[in-house]
């Protein structure tokens, strides 16, 4: 359990991370100018061009587990002998699976949990779940979204929006969205409280955050917040936890992820 009266220090300390990230960033841009934030994007964006889409062109899945998460629901297709979905088909699936295994990790049953909602999606990458999520409306939040849609990475749907900007200043409406997703990205972040708040801001009373963090022992370059579950109940102090669970594993060998679920209070 976490104390109430250590919220502002640990929020203080998250603060203080993000200033110091923010002017490490720009010391060694000042050393060296090639590097710098953009370094870090590109660097992304070869990862879901060279290594994530490349994989799905040679016929392969990225996450095992698509074809367990979807058979279920009777949504994988039949394959014969030694077919093998084509590529556009393997990026569906990929898709609709990867909203279900978000409700997998945070304990939703219900398949059809973002059906016929308002979902915006925090830092997706490339996998576009919110085309497959039977979402109402969907707002990926995105800085590479630009990017991806020049290399042909993104399921043109009508319903969902791409918004090319960092998560800490989002031009969305206060109290317009029913559920908010953040998946493996907070540690990602400049300034996790400035996104919280966000989050926070844009959803309708009575809206779910749908939060998935690893809880690191170290920083790196591309993760530079190493989150404890003190840091993570400090951030999400204004929203009603509604369940949160604890799983072993993560980017390095010492770490956990945190799944919750956390509404934010009030009357729909």
């Amino acid at each position: 359990m976490y104390r109430a009266d250590r919220i502002p220090q640990i929020r203080g300390r998250i603060r203080l991370r993000a200033r110091l990230t923010t002017a490490r960033r720009e010391f060694m841009t000042r050393l060296d100018p090639s590097w710098s934030e953009q370094e870090k994007l590109s660097a992304e964006l070869d990862f879901w061009i060279n290594q994530w889409d490349a994989k799905l062109r040679r016929g392969e899945f990225w996450n095992s587990d698509v074809q367990a998460l979807l058979e279920p629901l009777g949504e994988w297709p039949q394959v014969t002998g030694d077919s093998r979905p084509d590529y556009d088909t393997i990026r569906w699936l990929e898709a609709r699976a990867h909203g279900l295994r978000i409700l997998h990790e945070v304990r939703i049953d219900d398949p059809g949990f973002f059906a016929d909602k308002k979902v915006a999606d925090i830092g997706p990458g490339a996998v576009c779940f919110l085309e497959a999520s039977g979402a109402r409306v969907g707002i990926a939040i995105e800085p590479l979204a630009r990017e991806f849609d020049t290399h042909g990475l993104l399921l043109r749907r009508d319903n969902v929006t791409y918004l090319p900007v960092a998560a800490e200043d989002l031009p969305i409406v206060d109290e317009s969205v029913d559920i908010v997703v953040s998946r493996n990205n907070l540690d990602h972040v400049s300034d996790p409280v400035a996104v919280v708040h966000e989050v926070h801001r844009i959803l309708r009373p009575g809206g779910v955050f749908l939060l998935i963090v690893h809880l690191e022992p170290e920083e790196s370059i591309t993760e530079p917040h190493a989150f404890d579950s003190d840091d993570i109940h400090s951030l999400v102090d204004q929203f009603i936890t509604e369940r949160e669970m604890i799983y072993h594993g993560g980017r390095t060998q010492g770490a956990d992820t945190l799944a919750g679920v956390y509404r934010k209070p009030g009357t729909p």
